[in-house]
C-alpha cells in the first residue's frame, strides 16, 4: 500500500519523471471526393488537406484520376501516380510528380506510417580478388515532408532476401547516421546471387530513425527580461537569457531541457544547429538569419547561442519579439518495409 502510494506522489509531484515517451510519427490521413477530377486538382487537395506541398509538371496535369480517395499520404499519392503512369520523388521539400522516362521499369516500394521506401537501382558487383558476388539493392527513403528526421540507420536491418533460385545472404546493419531533408539513400548488400536469378521476389527488412513529430516555434514577446524567460511546451523547457551586447553584436542565448524519454545521441551527432531563430525589432523587421551561432549538447540539454548585427545607438528590447524553432520530444521509432518483384541485371 504504501508503495503505491509513494508511486502515486511521484507521478502527480513530479510527472515528467512517469511520463509515457512519446507516440511514433504516425501518417497523415486524407479524404476526399471531386467532380472529373484530374492530377493537378486532386494533387491540390491532397497536399491542402496533408498541408505538403506537391508538384505537378504541365505535362501531366490534365490527367484524369480517381475521384474518390482515402487512406494515408503516402498512399493515396501512389495510388494516383499508379493511375496518371507517372513516378514520385521528394525534391526540396516538395513531393512531385515526374513523367515516366521511355523504357523505364516498375519501382518497388512500401508503405509504413509516415515513410515510403522505394527501390532506385541494383548494382551487381564482382570483388576480383575473393571471386565473390556482390549485388547492392539501392534504396531510397521519404518521409512526408513537414517533420524532420534526425537520425537514421546506416543499414536497414533485413529479414528475408529471396527469388526463385533460393534466399540469399546480407551484410548486418551497424550504426546510425544523421538525416537532412526529407530523403535519404541506403544500400542493401546481397551476397551468392547468381546471373540466372532474374528477380527478388521478396525483399523484407526494417530501419530505426529518430524523429519528431514538428517544429514548435516558441514565442518571446518580452526582451526586455533580466532574469532568464521560461516557457515550456510540450514537454520541452525552453529557457531565454537576458540579451548581452559585446563587439558590435547581439548575443541571444536559449538553454533547452527536453523530458527523460529524449532519445540518446552519440557526442558526435548534433541536432540543435538545425534549430532556428527569428528575431524581430521593434517595428517588426525580421532581423535575417544570425552572423554566428553555437551549441553545446549534454544529453537532453542543450545550449544554443546566436548573435546578430547589434543595431546602433544605446540597447533598447522594448518592442522586440524572438520565435525559437525547436523540435517537440523526439522518438525512436522502427519503419519496415517489404519490396517484391525486384528486377535484377
Amino acid at each position: 500500500m504504501l508503495r503505491s502510494m509513494l508511486v502515486v506522489a511521484i507521478a502527480w509531484f513530479g510527472g515528467s519523471i512517469l511520463a509515457a515517451p512519446p507516440a511514433p510519427v504516425a501518417s497523415t490521413p486524407v479524404s476526399f471526393e471531386l467532380a472529373n477530377p484530374t492530377l493537378e486538382s486532386a494533387a491540390a487537395e491532397l497536399g491542402k488537406q496533408a498541408g505538403i506541398p506537391i508538384v505537378v509538371p504541365a505535362a501531366l496535369k490534365a490527367t484524369p484520376v480517381t475521384a474518390n480517395h482515402k487512406g494515408s499520404f503516402w498512399g493515396v499519392v501512389n495510388r494516383l501516380a499508379t493511375e496518371a503512369k507517372c513516378r514520385l520523388r521528394v525534391i526540396n521539400g516538395k513531393v512531385q510528380f515526374l513523367p515516366l522516362v521511355q523504357g523505364s521499369l516498375p519501382t518497388p516500394s512500401s508503405i509504413d506510417g509516415a515513410f515510403l521506401t522505394t527501390v532506385r537501382q541494383v548494382i551487381a558487383k564482382r570483388d576480383f580478388e575473393s571471386a565473390s558476388g556482390i549485388t547492392e539493392v539501392h534504396l531510397e527513403i521519404a518521409w512526408e515532408p513537414r517533420f524532420p528526421v534526425y537520425l537514421i540507420d546506416a543499414e536497414a536491418k533485413i529479414l528475408k532476401a529471396t527469388g526463385e533460385r533460393g534466399e540469399y545472404k546480407f551484410d548486418p546493419s551497424s550504426g546510425r547516421v544523421s538525416a537532412s531533408g526529407y530523403v535519404h539513400p541506403m544500400i542493401v548488400r546481397l551476397k551468392g546471387i547468381p546471373r540466372e536469378e532474374k528477380a527478388l521476389s521478396v525483399l523484407s527488412g526494417s530501419f530505426n530513425v529518430i524523429a519528431a513529430e514538428k517544429l514548435l516555434a516558441v514565442e518571446f514577446k518580452d526582451l526586455t527580461i533580466a532574469q532568464p524567460a521560461i516557457q515550456t511546451v510540450e514537454g520541452v523547457k525552453v529557457s531565454l537569457k537576458p540579451l548581452k551586447t559585446a563587439n558590435g553584436q547581439i548575443e541571444v542565448t536559449f538553454d533547452l531541457e527536453y523530458p527523460p524519454s529524449h532519445p540518446e545521441f552519440e557526442s558526435f551527432q548534433g541536432w540543435a544547429a538545425s534549430n532556428k531563430l527569428r528575431l524581430y525589432d521593434a517595428a517588426g523587421k525580421a532581423m535575417g538569419e544570425p552572423a554566428d551561432y553555437n551549441t553545446t549538447e549534454n544529453g537532453r540539454r542543450i545550449s544554443a547561442s546566436y548573435f546578430f548585427p547589434a543595431p546602433k545607438g544605446e540597447a533598447n528590447w522594448k518592442g522586440w519579439r524572438a520565435v525559437y524553432e525547436t523540435p517537440c520530444p523526439m522518438v525512436q521509432q522502427e519503419v519496415r518495409f517489404e519490396l517484391k518483384d525486384i528486377l535484377l541485371p
